[in-house]
Formats: C-alpha cells, sequence, structure tokens
C-alpha cells in the first residue's frame, strides 16, 4: 500500500535486560514488529544507550530487544568523553 521497505524506531524506556520483556505495553509492538517482519519488512530498533547507565551490565533496551527487530548498536573502541547531540 505505502511500499514501505524497512522501518527504523530510534526509541527506548531505559531499560537494561538480556530478557525478553512485553510488560512494558503488554507486548503490543512486538506483535507489530512481528506483523512488519511477516511481511518481510526488517524492523531495526536501537539496541540502548544506557549500557553505561547500567554499570556496563550485559543487556540491551525495550524495544530493541524483540528478537524479530534487527537491533543496532553502536560502541567506542576509546574514552572520547561525552558527545552532545544538537538540539
Amino acid at each position: 500500500f505505502y511500499n514501505i521497505r524497512v522501518v527504523n524506531m530510534s526509541i527506548g524506556w531505559g531499560y537494561n535486560t538480556t530478557a525478553e520483556v512485553t510488560f512494558f505495553d503488554n507486548g503490543m509492538i512486538r506483535q507489530r514488529v512481528s506483523a512488519l517482519r511477516n511481511l518481510g519488512v526488517p524492523v531495526c530498533i536501537a539496541a540502548g544507550n544506557s549500557f553505561w547507565d547500567w554499570g556496563s551490565q550485559e543487556g540491551m533496551d525495550f524495544p530493541g530487544i524483540i528478537r524479530e527487530s534487527v537491533s543496532v548498536g553502536a560502541v567506542f573502541d576509546a574514552d572520547v568523553g561525552e558527545w552532545p547531540f544538537p538540539g
């Protein structure tokens, strides 16, 4: 209908987990991500930007941890300090 090829979401709840969770929205986002995947539309979601805030514990944020999504993250190989974003 709209010829959508990919969906990109840069959202997160500020959470850090190693388990797929649904208590944030009762599974509604996962249902939509799954439906898009079944249509052949990849859904890329931020893995989370709170790694440091959670004491460098392994994990990802919701909804990036949804298994049907393509989780996207970034790493630095050096201490580069804070990166301010214009706003």
